[in-house]
C-alpha cells in the first residue's frame, strides 16, 4: 500500500514518465519497481552497497 500511494498520489507519476529512486534495494523500493512496471512507468534505480 505504501508503494502504491507513494507513486500514484504523493509523486503523481503518470504512465510513460520517468521515476528516479534511490535505496532501491529496500522492500518498498523493490515494490515501487514492480508497481512501476505494471503502471507503465520507466524507472532508474540506484542501490548503494559494496
Amino acid at each position: 500500500m505504501t508503494a502504491l500511494l507513494l507513486v500514484t498520489r504523493e509523486l503523481d507519476v503518470q504512465p510513460g514518465e520517468w521515476l528516479l529512486q534511490t535505496a532501491a534495494g529496500s522492500t518498498v523500493g523493490r515494490l515501487v519497481l514492480q508497481l512501476s512496471g505494471h503502471l507503465g512507468m520507466h524507472t532508474i534505480t540506484v542501490v548503494r552497497r559494496r
